[in-house]
């Protein structure tokens, strides 16, 4: 028969890589801008051209699929289909 002290002996070392994993440090992160001369568009231009093509497609992707409904599908007749360079 176990008993549920012999049991539970075994569960500190779980909790001492729980409470491990709880010790981090957080910091705050403080980006103070002037919202008059503040340029957001290269901000943004900078962070997707940081990002893969394939990244970039999946972003849009989700971005379209929130705004359709779920039986609705994109109306592609708007865009034209470019060679890739």
């Amino acid at each position: 028969m176990h008993s549920s002290a012999s049991s539970f002996c075994t569960y500190p070392n779980i909790f001492d890589k729980i409470k491990a994993k709880m010790d981090r440090k957080i910091a705050m992160v403080k980006r103070q801008i002037d919202m008059k001369t503040a340029d957001q568009a290269d901000d943004d231009l900078r962070y997707w051209l940081g990002k893969t093509p394939q990244e970039r497609i999946a972003a849009v992707t989700f971005l379209v699929n929130q705004r359709l409904k779920p039986s609705e599908r994109m109306d592609k007749t708007f865009f034209t289909q470019r060679k890739m360079k």
